[in-house]
């Protein structure tokens, strides 16, 4: 059962070569080149990234063509690993409902 929770290198670096490249595909950003920043470019790098969420979630809703699952994902996994890092960071990335007001 323990050989199903490990994973190898190879799973790992695959998981963080589709982190980068969808930082970079959606926002320009170069995911290598983040940890040597500062503390307040850092932030400025994770409002974009939230950002950029935002947008693949609004073509995910409108039934966009250009909508990949997979990119939502890398995208959410390389703001959650950029607010880790920072020692300070508030984690508000999650998806939020919207609370509509019962008409009675």
């Amino acid at each position: 059962m323990t050989d199903l929770l490990l994973l190898d290198s190879s799973t790992t670096s695959a998981i963080s070569g589709a982190e980068v490249a969808a930082a970079w595909l959606c926002c320009r950003i170069d995911l290598t080149r983040v940890e040597d920043r500062p503390p307040a470019e850092r932030s400025r790098i994770a409002a974009h990234l939230a950002r950029g969420i935002q947008k693949e979630r609004l073509k995910g809703l409108g039934g966009a063509r250009g909508y990949s699952l997979d990119r939502h994902i890398a995208l959410k996994r390389s703001l959650d690993r950029l607010a880790c890092s920072e020692p300070t960071a508030k984690n508000n990335s999650g998806a939020r409902r919207r609370r509509r007001s019962h008409k009675m």
